[in-house]
């Protein structure tokens, strides 16, 4: 059997995946770079050798062209993996759910973009296209319009199948656009900054029975349920687990920032004088 050799210098086994050995693969990249450091300083298209570089090292018309030749490439990337249920970027674990990467590409690739997003506002230019903008905005007035027309048809389509405006992975409260998770989640973050944590809610909801404990009625999250802090942070309470309950929405805005045991005595008298009431007109 004839073993494999390396394209260039026909002598060693070439590296997994390519056609050229280490010792090539190096010079080549070694002699590569050298070529655009020298465009770069003639102030010259490393990809084409004659426009001028307009961003940084390339020309605009060698930008655009990587731009369309970038998208193409990974939109086969992703369909590829796609079918076989793998993500989009390492094509070997599987994707989050309703998305094309795993978590750990999502990450790096929001890092990445946030790097690209970054310096492109600092020299005015779209986040998103990298063309000159000509508003107070970070997005160009054409990107502006598309993504407002890519975001109506979205909120469409999940509206049209009942699901989450946020996600699109559940179906929406009734009355309210977002499911019952992401409310928690929303929730979650007003106390604590993060979203991870929306699960300890849920489990203080099911801990309550789903039942308000003043009104003994059924609440709803995402309907009329609502956090309430049993020692108002107003007087010292804490954003603890300890110190939350599930209470009806407009229970809460009536307690506002009192004391648990003064809004029992409140309550307690309000009743007293209702029925003090009742029994005159009777």
């Amino acid at each position: 059997m004839n073993e494999i050799l390396c394209a260039n210098c026909k002598r060693i086994p070439p590296e997994e995946g390519k056609k050229k050995c280490r010792p090539c693969l190096d010079k080549n990249n070694a002699s590569a770079r050298k070529y655009h450091d020298r465009q770069k300083a003639n102030g010259i298209c490393i990809r084409c050798g004659k426009n001028p570089s307009e961003d940084k090292w390339k020309c605009q018309e060698c930008r655009k062209k990587d731009i369309r030749d970038c998208k193409d490439y990974c939109k086969k990337w992703r369909e590829k993996h796609k079918e076989n249920g793998l993500c989009s970027g390492c094509g070997k674990q599987p994707p989050l759910p309703g998305k094309y990467y795993c978590e750990i590409c999502r990450d790096n690739l929001n890092n990445l973009n946030k790097g690209y997003r970054d310096d492109r506002k600092q020299r005015g230019l779209c986040i998103q296209c990298g063309e000159p903008t000509q508003n107070e905005y970070v997005r160009c007035d054409k990107c502006l319009a598309a993504q407002k027309e890519l975001g109506q048809k979205r909120k469409d389509k999940l509206l049209s199948e009942g699901l989450c405006q946020s996600c699109g992975l559940e179906k929406f409260v009734e009355g309210q656009l977002n499911c019952e998770t992401c409310c928690l989640k929303g929730i979650s973050y007003s106390l604590w900054q993060t979203t991870s944590r929306w699960e300890e809610l849920k489990t203080l909801y099911e801990k309550q029975g789903g039942v308000c404990p003043y009104t003994g009625e059924v609440i709803r999250i995402g309907v009329d349920a609502s956090i309430d802090h049993i020692v108002p942070k107003s007087l010292g309470g804490s954003d603890e687990l300890s110190n939350l309950q599930w209470i009806n929405y407009w229970v809460n805005i009536m307690k506002w920032d009192r004391p648990e045991e003064e809004f029992k005595t409140m309550i307690t008298k309000i009743y007293s004088a209702l029925k003090a009431r009742n029994a005159v007109n009777d």
